[in-house]
């Protein structure tokens, strides 16, 4: 015969273990905020959203992550946005201009990939610290757009 203390402590257990999954989801709160790669907060003008298929979005806390998460899938995304890091305003990844600086975007995965929808802006960010433009393929997610045929897109900036 088993002592009912035994079985008082193994229920005390089985409620503990059991509620260890909720607490911990109380306490790190929803994901609205996270980004889908790393988990990290969002820095609103450093956001990056891909739209996957109709009514599936992810958001990316950095371009570096969307690109990660982007390279796992290896499939071909409906639609991909970034912020404009000098009005806030989100725009087409194909209609932006990227600098890459000594300035981080993301101290924790170490990109340091800036987007701009004025060219104007890109180039007094790339001058004040000490960047450069990406052109050609360089520019973030240039190798994710694919045509339907599979073949590369043609972009330009």
């Amino acid at each position: 015969m088993i002592p009912k203390s035994w079985w008082l402590s193994g229920l005390a257990g089985l409620v503990i273990v059991t509620a260890i999954p909720v607490v911990g989801h109380l306490i790190r709160g929803d994901r609205e905020g996270r980004c889908a790669w790393d988990g990290l907060k969002i820095e609103p003008i450093y956001q990056v959203r891909i739209v996957e298929k109709p009514g599936i979005t992810d958001q990316f806390c950095c371009l570096q992550c969307a690109e990660f998460w982007l390279e796992r899938r290896g499939r071909k995304p409906i639609d991909i946005f970034v912020t404009d890091e000098s009005s806030g305003m989100e725009i087409e990844a194909s209609d932006a201009f990227y600098v890459r600086s000594a300035v981080a975007t993301n101290p924790v995965t170490g990109d340091h990939r800036h987007v701009f929808r004025a060219f104007e802006d890109a180039k007094k960010h790339a001058e004040s610290a000490h960047g450069r433009q990406l052109l050609g393929d360089e520019r973030p997610f240039e190798k994710k757009r694919l045509t339907d045929s599979g073949n590369p897109q043609k972009t330009g900036r």
